[in-house]
């Protein structure tokens, strides 16, 4: 039983962590439309 729950709170660890960094990165990096983004590859590519 110990391990369950042990496991139980590294799982909602992990969870709340993905969360909090998927926040963080979604506030920092701008959403850009599908044309941009590819247009970003495009010219990446072409280098």
């Amino acid at each position: 039983m110990d391990f369950l729950v042990n496991f139980l709170w590294y799982l909602l660890a992990f969870v709340v962590g993905a969360a909090v960094v998927r926040l963080v990165l979604r506030s920092t990096i701008e959403a850009k439309d599908a044309d941009e983004a590819f247009a970003d590859l495009a010219e990446e590519a072409g280098r």
